[in-house]
């Protein structure tokens, strides 16, 4: 486990070669998975996920999956904060859920990966969970759907694709008639335009 932490795959390598228990848990029932995790190295979550650490096995003390800690920045701060390699992070979420991730896996506090990707406004992520069937609906402890906790978070783009809308992209298209009309009837027909067009 502590070549994982520390992001040296090729012992982590040697070790499982040698009959290393992939799934082992420390005293505090963490995985090499979640230490991986942790660390944002993905060159050590592939090589294990490879050798089938199982996606599932939660840590014991405040029940985050590897998917959640895949999920992003909210969870810790410091350098390990955020991705470093921003292009493997939709990658790496995609190749939790391949493996059998519990997409609808609860923490102690009740949060989903959903929520947890609603937390940091990132709609690529959101997007692979609910094409997976992640479940919007769900609510933490504190009765909060995703899209609660997106709009608490002022994640406008987050919150339309949590409630089933596609951010739109590129103008938006309003067929006028040439013939002259009421401000009235112009007004319906922009409305009806925005609504066509969320």
């Amino acid at each position: 486990m502590t070549a994982c932490f520390n992001g040296r795959t090729g012992n982590a390598e040697r070790l499982l070669a040698h009959g290393a228990n992939v799934n082992a848990r420390d005293v505090d029932g963490r995985t090499a998975l979640g230490f991986s995790m942790r660390m944002r190295k993905p060159e050590t979550i592939r090589l294990l996920l490879a050798r089938g650490a199982d996606p599932n096995l939660a840590c014991i003390s405040d029940g985050t999956t590897p998917l959640m800690l895949a999920i992003g920045k909210e969870q810790f701060g410091g350098p390990m904060g955020d991705w470093a390699f921003s292009q493997d992070h939709l990658a790496i979420v995609v190749d939790l859920l391949k493996s059998g991730a519990n997409v609808d896996a609860e923490d102690k506090s009740g949060e989903t990966a959903l929520m947890k990707a609603a937390r940091t406004g990132k709609v690529e992520i959101i997007t692979a969970l609910l094409d997976r069937g992640a479940q919007p609906q769900l609510k933490n402890d504190q009765s909060q759907t995703s899209a609660d906790i997106a709009r608490a978070m002022g994640h406008k783009k987050a919150i339309e694709a949590l409630l089933g809308k596609r951010p739109h992209e590129g103008p938006i298209k309003i067929q006028i008639e040439a013939t002259p009309v009421s401000n009235e009837d112009l007004m319906k027909k922009i409305r009806d335009a925005l609504e066509d067009n969320p």
